[in-house]
């Protein structure tokens, strides 16, 4: 009887994933809401709200001014033609979602393959105090009346880390452009099927490396009026109603602050 064969050893070879850089001008094709938690919010999450006392409760229910600044995350020294920060994650929340109508990826391959270095992007221009009527997410929904900046020409530049071969540039590009039509960002964005603010398109794009971002020349993308900081900085400080009534009501509201100091 013949011996058994034995099978000759086999070393596995694993390669190495190898990751590309890609840095993108967005611009905004719909005006932008942005709206984050208000640090009394964060505040009461920590140690608690506590009930208000007779004063607090013959207080005006809104502060618009305040509350259009708290939606902003400002920092003067943050970006060369900004003041404002917005998480770049949200951009890559919506290319995920973009995944999920574009054949040949998939979101789980957004989430795997696709890494955005910087915790925060820059936006550029504007930004407008905007007051809405909108329902509370209460049982009832109550109708309650949000304010929130409104930049209606924006624009940002992000970095993006990518794994190749699995993905190219142009499939990045392709990606981020479909996110921009069927997603967005901010509030009232697309991909909530209410509103179709926040979406946008691919304005520019250049290679990247780990030393720094890719070259883009933001004024010839952008123009000197969406990347003017110190007008930035004086809208956030002394903001400008949005529209009519968003300066009707702000009228309304200064009248009454004035009515009871006067009392």
């Amino acid at each position: 009887m013949p011996a058994a064969k034995t099978r000759a050893s086999e070393t596995i070879t694993i390669p190495t994933l190898k990751f590309e850089r890609i840095t993108v001008a967005l611009r905004g094709r719909t005006g932008l809401y942005i709206n984050r938690m208000p640090a009394k919010a964060k505040r009461d999450l920590l140690i608690g709200s506590q009930k208000k006392t007779q004063a607090e409760r013959k207080e005006i229910k809104h502060k618009p001014r305040e509350e259009y600044q708290d939606c902003m995350h400002i920092d003067e020294a943050w970006h060369e033609y900004s003041n404002v920060r917005f998480p770049a994650m949200a951009i890559k929340s919506a290319m995920g979602t973009a995944a999920l109508m574009t054949p040949g990826i998939k979101k789980t391959d957004v989430s795997r393959l696709v890494f955005i270095p910087d915790e925060n992007v820059p936006i550029f221009g504007i930004p407008k105090l905007r007051m809405t009527v909108m329902r509370s997410a209460d049982i009832n929904r109550t109708p309650d009346v949000r304010t929130r900046p409104w930049f209606e020409h924006w624009g940002t530049i992000i970095t993006i880390q990518y794994s190749t071969p699995s993905l190219s540039k142009n499939s990045i590009l392709a990606l981020l452009s479909n996110a921009g039509i069927v997603c967005g960002v901010g509030d009232e964005r697309q991909d909530k099927g209410k509103g179709s603010a926040g979406t946008f398109e691919v304005a520019d794009s250049a290679k990247a490396t780990d030393k720094g971002p890719g070259k883009i020349d933001l004024v010839k993308v952008f123009g000197e009026d969406m990347l003017n900081r110190d007008g930035q900085f004086e809208a956030i400080q002394s903001p400008v109603a949005a529209d009519s009534e968003t300066e009707f009501l702000l009228r309304q509201f200064d009248d009454e602050v004035a009515h009871r100091a006067s009392a």
